[in-house]
């Protein structure tokens, strides 16, 4: 995970907390529709096949899988599958692999077709009691990281399980890191002082006690193992996501600085095509339109 959070080699902050990225189902319907359950190292193949299977024993209102416009969602697809983020880190570079997006828009229009994912217009909102897709009774399978399941435990209480995010050609899928960071400033009137708080806050058994997991999940294992006997399954249920997660998992890949205008419009284009306005094809013109745009407007600078 260290590695995963390094930049050009070198870590510039002590990672206080571990994230990942995984899948949570609900058991209970698994159970009572005979699916066959998630597992771990499933690939995209399973994940597809596991919402075919729930379109053929599940009730026409019900589904195994939600639909999505989001940009990443399609990336743990590609990078699962070799083909890298779609974004450099500086975000000069733009690799959005028409092949293996093309392939996955192809099969998620299948599903469309085939009542395979929800409606486009049902109007899901994760973690709402009534509207989210698990909790309303619509959805088997959803994504979910260490710090957002509790939510959905605390909701369906003991009916809650996690598994990686699916992988591809790689033997890969998804992310493992931290994401709350604890750094000096080179400049510092203290320095030696803060590097002792650090060391201290972090690995510190006392200190991790008292702070528990109001900071997620404590990135020192020692600390957990103090604390695991008094967490609730809200809590523990974080830790077996990670668990789930960490044989898989790639680093993260943000969206690089700069691209908030392509991720909204990457966004507005699947929803297009969802509802039946825009073509695959001119989805992704407009998509490689605007990218062209933007990384010859960075390359300029």
């Amino acid at each position: 995970m260290l590695e995963n959070v390094k930049m050009n080699g070198v870590l510039y902050g002590v990672p206080l907390s571990h994230n990942a990225q995984g899948f949570a189902y609900h058991m209970p319907r698994v159970e009572e529709y005979g699916l066959t359950e998630p597992a771990l190292g499933w690939t995209w193949d399973d994940y597809f096949d596991f919402a075919r299977e729930a379109r053929e024993k599940m009730p026409e209102d019900q589904w195994g899988i939600t639909d999505s416009a989001v940009w990443d969602s399609y990336q743990y697809y590609q990078t699962a599958n070799d083909a890298g983020p779609i974004f450099s880190e500086n975000g000069t570079v733009y690799n959005l692999d028409k092949d293996l997006w093309m392939e996955w828009m192809q099969i998620h229009q299948e599903f469309r077709e085939n009542n395979i994912v929800p409606p486009a217009d049902i109007g899901h909102i994760e973690n709402d009691p009534i509207a989210d897709p698990m909790a309303s009774g619509d959805v088997v399978v959803i994504g979910k990281s260490v710090g957002s399941v509790s939510a959905l435990e605390q909701m369906m209480p003991g009916e809650v399980a996690v598994v990686n995010i699916p992988v591809g050609s790689s033997g890969k899928g998804g992310w493992a890191q931290s994401t709350i960071f604890l750094s000096v400033a080179e400049n510092s009137e203290h320095k030696q002082e803060g590097m002792d708080f650090i060391q201290w806050f972090v690995s510190d058994l006392e200190a991790g006690e008292i702070l528990g997991t109001t900071r997620g999940m404590p990135i020192n294992d020692a600390v957990y193992e103090i604390i695991e006997p008094t967490l609730e399954r809200k809590d523990t249920i974080g830790r077996d996501l990670l668990e789930a997660a960490l044989p898989y998992a790639l680093p993260f890949y943000p969206l690089a600085a700069g691209w908030t205008e392509w991720q909204a419009l990457y966004e507005s284009e699947v929803q297009a095509v969802q509802f039946g306005r825009q073509t695959l094809e001119g989805a992704y013109d407009n998509l490689q339109a605007l990218a062209d745009q933007i990384v010859a407007s960075k390359t300029a600078e």
